[in-house]
């Protein structure tokens, strides 16, 4: 780790440590970058951190003030790593020896997602729930935008709105991590690594530079089977509204709104039935009345934010010889999307954080995430672009970060750009 050990005020005059010490310091890192990546970002605790480290909360206070203050250190520590990728980028340029500088990029940012695994999900909730991690955040993405783009060659400086798409690029490779990493938990040889990197570099070369099918078109193996839906959360997505909804009951209701905003605030593990009940005013046998438990009770949450979703996917618009959709066409289905998948981002990314951490719902999201990729691959398949059945994650990967927050005007014209030019290839 990048930091130098050093003994917080009060733990003695002489604040440097030895050996000892900053063995010490480094088994807390490592033991938070361990409950992080196994339990969640809501379950991380100083209790947990240095039982993992075998060392006793005395001992970790003499170096962090709280277990916020080791996901600052861990934040600086990843965002330094990925500095130190874009800083060592070669020019990115139009011809192969360009599209090898992006592929090892995409190599590059892999192996630290290899090394860190959950951390980086882990470190989004830190984002919403700790201003210092996320300033760190914007400081460094800012800073590796102008790095990226003063590798760039000039024929790439056309590209609209080029800050927001590099930006924009640069989330969608860890979003088709993180994706690709949830349906390996059912699917472990699902997409190998090198076949997800050749399509980002693919995907991202000729979003700046423009289609080279000797240079950024390479062949992958046919998709694999699809991952089914969970036959639960499918019979929930297939039943009406007002059935699963059941806005019909004012005490349902009142349940689901108290919950999903409990959730919000203290993560799926991080709340309690007695928490939920509380906020709605009702007892523990009204929960139980309608609800099994807590996932049953987040699983419907879960329905309400992905059916709205589901269907502005299946008009998502579909790419043709003929040149099809039109640019208004692709911006007007984006702005749909973004106001759906926005609105309802923070539930669906609780969903994704339980995923990681308990079997009860990483099935339920493997066959979603994959239902999504192969949604997105049907709008590519008539593109007359004959390139990698990996497409269509990246494709997906790409929606989920434009939809991870309210696009402004810029963010959608990059994204189309990202899409047409990317995806599309024209």
């Amino acid at each position: 780790m990048s930091a130098d050990a050093v003994r917080r005020a009060p733990f003695g005059d002489n604040p440097t440590v030895g050996r000892r010490g900053r063995e010490t310091r480094e088994r807390i890192v490592e033991a938070t970058v361990e409950v992080l990546t196994q339990q969640g970002y809501d379950r991380c605790s100083v209790d947990r951190i240095t039982s993992q480290a075998g060392c006793s909360r005395v001992a970790f206070y003499q170096y962090f003030s709280s277990r916020d203050d080791v996901i600052r250190q861990l934040a600086a520590d990843v965002v330094g790593h990925i500095q130190d990728i874009v800083d060592r980028l070669d020019p990115l340029t139009p011809d192969a020896q360009g599209w090898g500088s992006i592929r090892a990029w995409v190599a590059a940012y892999g192996d630290v997602y290899d090394r860190y695994g959950g951390l980086f999900h882990a470190l989004r909730a830190a984002i919403d729930s700790t201003e210092d991690v996320a300033s760190i955040r914007a400081g460094v993405m800012g800073r590796n935008v102008a790095k990226i783009r003063s590798r760039l060659a000039d024929s790439a400086l056309s590209v609209s709105h080029l800050d927001v798409v590099i930006e924009l690029l640069t989330e969608t490779i860890g979003w088709a991590h993180t994706m690709v990493g949830i349906m390996r938990a059912v699917d472990p040889g699902r997409f190998p690594r090198e076949h997800l990197e050749d399509a980002l570099a693919d995907v991202i070369h000729r979003t700046l530079f423009g289609i080279d099918s000797a240079v950024n078109v390479h062949a992958a193996p046919s998709a694999p089977v699809p991952i089914p839906l969970d036959p639960a959360l499918a019979a929930l997505l297939q039943q009406d509204p007002a059935t699963v909804d059941r806005e019909v009951n004012p005490t349902i209701d009142g349940l689901l709104r108290a919950g999903r905003s409990t959730l919000l605030s203290r993560g799926y593990f991080g709340t309690r039935i007695d928490d939920i009940v509380s906020a709605a005013g009702v007892s523990h046998g009204a929960f139980y009345r309608y609800f099994t438990n807590k996932a049953d009770f987040t699983r419907v949450l879960v329905v309400r934010a992905m059916r709205p979703l589901w269907k502005t996917m299946l008009e998502l618009p579909h790419a043709d010889p003929c040149g099809a959709p039109t640019r208004d066409e692709l911006r007007r289905w984006l702005q749909r999307y973004n106001s759906v998948r926005a609105e309802e981002a923070a539930v669906l990314g609780v969903w994704m954080d339980a995923a990681f951490h308990d079997p009860a719902f990483s099935v339920d999201a493997a066959g979603a995430l994959d239902w999504s990729r192969r949604h997105a691959g049907r709008a590519l398949r008539h593109r007359g672009l004959a390139g990698s059945e990996v497409d269509d994650v990246v494709y997906a990967a790409l929606l989920t970060a434009y939809g991870s927050r309210r696009a402004d005007a810029a963010f959608t014209e990059a994204t189309a750009d990202v899409i047409e030019r990317g995806l599309f290839g024209r």
